[in-house]
């Protein structure tokens, strides 16, 4: 046996590499389309999100990409906390995030972000400190700590 991370047991090193796999049987290809104006589509193994940019946020039909960029930061906390509460086994009655970002307009990027979360559950101190734990360790979140490279590559077609 293979003992996992902390709360996930141990698992069958036969079957571990399965395991690994099945993590990472979806193509991650993301695909973005232009629809016009300001506004495009990005999809993703059947789904859809569209965003749209403007000078004023008045006439928006989307959100911002930014702003989903900002959102997807509280929803892979929120992910991962409620997902931790489930392979644990503790009841949680509500969470909310508030998220709230430090934007730098010289550089147009955003300097800090601030998350305010309200789980309602009734967990011990050990508890708190674990989803704590586990809040930073979100994919989104340790993309942002450990900034990736970026390729680009434009094409003339």
């Amino acid at each position: 046996m293979v003992k996992l991370r902390k709360g996930y047991g141990e698992a069958d090193p036969s079957k571990l590499i399965l395991m690994v796999l099945s993590e990472f049987a979806f193509e991650m290809v993301h695909n973005i389309t232009w629809l016009g104006d300001l506004r495009f589509k990005a999809e993703w193994n059947g789904l859809e999100i569209q965003s749209h940019e403007t000078e004023d946020f008045a006439d928006l039909e989307a959100i911002p990409p930014g702003l989903i960029f900002v959102a997807s930061l509280g929803l892979c906390t929120a992910s991962r906390i409620i997902g931790t509460c489930k392979k644990r086994g503790w009841e949680v009655e509500d969470l909310k995030i508030s998220l709230d970002q430090n934007f730098n307009r010289a550089e147009w990027r955003a300097e800090s972000f601030q998350l305010d979360i309200d789980l309602k559950a009734d967990l011990t101190e050990e508890q708190r400190k674990e989803l704590y734990e586990e809040a930073h360790n979100c994919f989104v979140h340790r993309s942002l700590k450990h900034v990736p490279e970026i390729n680009l590559d434009l094409k003339l077609v």
